[in-house]
């Protein structure tokens, strides 16, 4: 029983990856988040995604990606 209650715990603290695509009037838009304790597969499998996102939906307008990547 205890056991149980300590893989719940576990489970509920480890973020999921997600992808979130939206259309606009000028295209599609797109949202990637990756988690992994290793930061270059995490960014490795970010760019795979990014790369799938762009040959479906074609390339991201130019406003939106200096939107995403302003600090």
């Amino acid at each position: 029983m205890a056991e149980d209650i300590e893989n719940t715990q576990e489970q509920t603290l480890q973020q999921k990856s997600s992808v979130k695509v939206s259309r606009n009037s000028r295209g599609y838009n797109w949202e990637v988040k990756v988690y992994d304790d290793d930061v270059d597969k995490a960014l490795r499998e970010m760019i795979r995604i990014e790369g799938d996102c762009e040959k479906k939906y074609g390339n991201k307008p130019v406003e939106a990606e200096k939107a995403s990547y302003a600090g």
